[in-house]
């Protein structure tokens, strides 16, 4: 398989990607990142480079998947969705993790000005409503779309209730309504 992952930053979700034996090209607008990156990896599976998740310099029905963890919220999302439907091959899948605006705490953060200065957020972050950014998908000639709020375990859990928070975050995002607010969005679409 080939798989592209957009916004890899210094590797994380590379290293595991490059677990499963595909072929990972990683990209990055960021060389800093991406020198980083370059050096937390020892797979022979992984190729890094720079370039931008809206012009993407790869031949069209290139890839099996893409994927990416929190990069859409930084993007224009049209620009970048239509190139990643453009490099996927018939039956390929985009696979990404973005923020919920309907969580309280991403919603302050995105919408209220002195919060987003003290919780760090950039001025180009957003967030997404799941409905809306499932009707973005479906633009860009995505099908089988699913975008599915999840995650209750917030950064600063202390490290000892993990596992305690994790158990009541899988009840949380099984209870309608509740899930709505979930931290994260999983969203999935598939190439035609």
């Amino acid at each position: 398989m080939r798989v592209l992952e957009l916004g890899c930053g210094t590797g994380l979700f590379t290293r595991m990607a490059a677990e499963s034996g595909a072929e990972i090209v990683a990209i990055d607008i960021s060389p800093v990142l991406l020198e980083e990156a370059r050096g937390k990896t020892q797979s022979l599976n992984v190729t890094y480079q720079e370039a931008d998740a809206h012009a993407l310099e790869f031949p069209s029905e290139y890839f099996d998947v893409v994927f990416g963890s929190s990069i859409l919220h930084h993007l224009i999302v049209r620009e970048c969705l239509r190139e990643v439907h453009r490099v996927l091959v018939s039956g390929g899948r985009a696979v990404f993790a973005e923020p919920n605006m309907m969580n309280p705490q991403i919603w302050m953060e995105r919408n209220i000005s002195w919060v987003r200065r003290v919780s760090g957020t950039s001025p180009d972050e957003t967030a997404f409503v799941r409905f809306n950014l499932a009707r973005q998908l479906w633009a860009q000639g995505f099908v089988d779309v699913i975008v599915l709020p999840h995650e209750f375990l917030h950064p600063w859990t202390p490290e000892a209730l993990i596992p305690a928070v994790e158990r009541l975050s899988r009840a949380l995002e099984r209870t309608p309504l509740i899930r709505e607010i979930g931290g994260s969005l999983l969203i999935k679409g598939t190439k035609k």
